[in-house]
This record gives C-alpha cells, structure tokens and sequence, in this order.
C-alpha cells in the first residue's frame, strides 16, 4: 500500500483543497480516478477539486548557479527541468 510503510511525499501533487476543477481537467481526472491503483485513504485527499500538477520532474537535491552554486528543489528546481525538456 501507499501508506502504510510510512513513506512520506516531498512533491505537492494531487488534488487542491481550495480551488475548484476546471472543466479541460474533467475527462483526464476522471479516467485517472477510474483507473489508477494504490491511491492513498479518500480521507487523505480532495478529488472533486483541481487536480495539480499537469506536469512534474523529480526535483529533489538538484545544483544551480544563481551567480554561485547551490542546491534546490521543488518547483523552483522542476519548473527549468520541465521547461528544458519541452523546449
């Protein structure tokens, strides 16, 4: 399962407990909730709401330069790879 080994996320994916679904998401989400296996306990998450993110890169320790180097992660770090790969 999921959860049960104690695993904890890091990302923020998933599903916003504040904004509402916007209908271009409606068809993906639902086939996605039809579908997908292992999901966390329905306590743990919101589905009726949006559904984030549309993309995402593992981010997790990654080395930058902002004039030195140093080490990021999260959306500030996936946000360029993501940007990289489609470009």
């Amino acid at each position: 399962s999921c959860c049960s080994d104690g695993t904890i996320w890091t990302g923020a994916g998933g599903f916003s407990s504040k904004y509402p679904r916007p209908a271009w998401q409606e068809a993906a989400v639902a086939q996605y909730l039809a579908t997908a296996t292992d999901l966390p306990p329905s306590s743990m998450w919101n589905s009726s709401n949006r559904a984030f993110p549309d993309v995402a890169a593992l981010s997790d320790q990654v080395l930058i330069n902002r004039d030195v180097w140093q080490s990021s992660g999260g959306t500030s770090a996936a946000s360029p790879i993501t940007a990289g790969l489609l470009a």
